[in-house]
């Protein structure tokens, strides 16, 4: 996992992980995140100091990816054309899916290959169809990560440790869901930064509450925490969706560069 992480951190180099690096720090807005930061309530327990720590973690990539994506947008004066944002797309759904087996905690996390429904739509009978091939696969496809369930008899898959790419259908399209909306929402809400104007460190939350609805409105059926308001979350949840937002700017700095022909280093 530790030889992931540092692989998926390789496109950005180690400044918007670790907060160092010469993007020309904006001291107002580093102080505004520092401050957001360390009003929070520092307990001896261990999760809600690691959920501190990553929210830390979260608003130092933040700040540096408006930092990056302010200097070329204005420079540029260009927002991503379609097949860039395409591009985009399909970053992002691989990103979300590696970030949350970085930071689940878990070992294995097994889920039904086949959905316990699909849309009632030519679309969603085609994603039954392969789900439904691949659970004939089975081991031959999957290996180690297929077992059959041997309480409700269903065949499953060790999503924690599958890449975006083999995921069964249904889960991989939650992926590309999630990718979606984070996407339009910072393509929407960029273009400010090609004017010159700075983000403002509550845009991250203000994002990532778009996402928590986003999500919701695809789970109707959830109850408990997670269908809570997004200002009522635990932090744990919270970082969940800001991280959703922090990888579509951050994949956002990936598909202008290409798009501009700027190599990593050029600003």
């Amino acid at each position: 996992m530790e030889e992931q992480e540092k692989a998926r951190t390789t496109d950005f180099g180690d400044s918007f992980i670790s907060g160092q690096g010469d993007l020309g720090i904006s001291g107002e807005l580093l102080e505004a995140i520092q401050k957001k930061t360390s009003d929070q309530t520092v307990e001896t327990n261990q999760p809600i100091k690691k959920d501190l720590e990553r929210e830390q973690e979260l608003f130092r990539r933040f700040h540096f990816a408006a930092e990056e994506l302010k200097k070329i947008l204005y420079k540029e004066k260009k927002l991503l054309n379609q097949d860039h944002f395409r591009k985009l797309h399909d970053y992002l759904a691989r990103e979300i899916h590696q970030e949350y087996r970085l930071t689940s905690g878990k070992e294995n996390n097994w889920k039904q290959v086949i959905a316990d429904r699909y849309e009632e739509n030519d679309f969603g009978r085609i994603m039954k169809m392969v789900d439904e091939n691949l659970a004939k696969m089975g081991a031959l496809h999957y290996g180690n990560k297929f077992r059959m369930n041997e309480e409700t008899h269903k065949p499953e898959v060790d999503i924690q440790n599958l890449e975006h790419e083999m995921l069964p259908t249904h889960s991989a399209q939650e992926n590309l869901a999630a990718a979606l909306l984070a996407a339009n929402i910072v393509h929407s809400n960029v273009w400010m930064l090609s004017q010159g104007i700075q983000l403002s460190p509550d845009f991250l939350d203000f994002a990532a509450a778009q996402v928590h609805e986003g999500w919701k409105m695809r789970h109707p059926q959830i109850l408990g925490e997670d269908a809570k308001p997004y200002a009522a979350l635990s932090l744990g949840e919270k970082n969940k969706d800001r991280s959703h937002i922090v990888l579509a700017m951050e994949m956002y700095i990936l598909a202008i560069r290409e798009q501009e022909g700027l190599s990593p280093k050029e600003k």
